[in-house]
């Protein structure tokens, strides 16, 4: 495998971070890219078409990481909202619709506030954002995406079920893994695993005998709740404990 760090589609200038806002290189319908300057072949709208095409000729496969709905500064921009279908904006009620539409500031991702948010998905306007950036992927394609701020606290089934229908219609495989695992409970668990291929069950771990201690328990707890290899998308779902702490 060879996958992406987050925050691929982020300049790296002065002022960028983690959890900041403005920095994020996005089209014309909002939808994150690739920052030009850290990934030349880009350039032109061609994505990450280019460096997935290296990949496989390497006999490897491609993935990225990916957060939750719409970028914060795609909702401060307003940008229209593509239709895969059609190839242009997305009408509906006789006019276009944008970001600030389908956008929902009141639900943004936990642990990355100043980046993304939830987007609508009982409007048919947020149904087709989130469609229209999976379908770049697809173009794109990747092999594998893990999807963040969607499960354990942060648990979005409405939006994991739109994403997983478009893994299900792409036409190479592509494996769905969930993230992160903040509160995770085999309870929401059992929601999500036919939907996905993995998902993460434990938080980040640091040197310290509590947080592997930490990870031992929710490991038991979901072993007994008989959610490892269940049925998942296009196959089976695991559980991802995301580090292995060793030594």
């Amino acid at each position: 495998w060879c996958i992406t760090s987050g925050l691929w589609y982020r300049r790296t200038t002065l002022g960028a971070s983690t959890n900041s806002r403005g920095f994020d290189v996005i089209d014309e319908w909002g939808r994150v890219t690739p920052d030009p300057d850290r990934w030349p072949s880009s350039k032109g709208g061609k994505g990450f078409g280019e460096v997935a095409k290296r990949v496989h000729s390497m006999g490897l496969k491609f993935g990225i990481h990916i957060m939750r709905g719409i970028s914060v500064q795609a909702y401060d921009a307003n940008s229209l909202i593509l239709d895969i279908v059609v190839g242009s904006a997305y009408e509906e009620d006789g006019r276009q619709w944008r970001a600030h539409d389908v956008g929902m500031n009141e639900k943004v991702c936990g642990w990355m506030p100043e980046g993304f948010m939830s987007v609508n998905t009982s409007l048919g306007a947020g149904k087709a954002f989130l469609k229209s950036i999976h379908h770049q992927y697809i173009e794109w394609g990747v092999d594998f995406i893990k999807h963040d701020c969607v499960f354990g606290s942060d648990l979005s089934v409405d939006e994991i079920t739109i994403v997983s229908q478009m893994m299900k219609e792409a036409d190479h495989p592509i494996t769905y893994s969930l993230s992160p695992g903040t509160s995770a409970t085999p309870s929401m668990a059992k929601q999500v695993s036919g939907l996905a291929n993995m998902y993460r069950i434990t938080i980040d771990d640091w040197d310290s005998w509590r947080d592997v201690a930490s990870h031992l328990n929710i490991t038991r707890d979901f072993a007994d709740a008989e959610m490892i290899g269940g049925s998942g998308l296009l196959g089976k779902s695991w559980t991802d404990l995301d580090m292995l702490p060793l030594g």
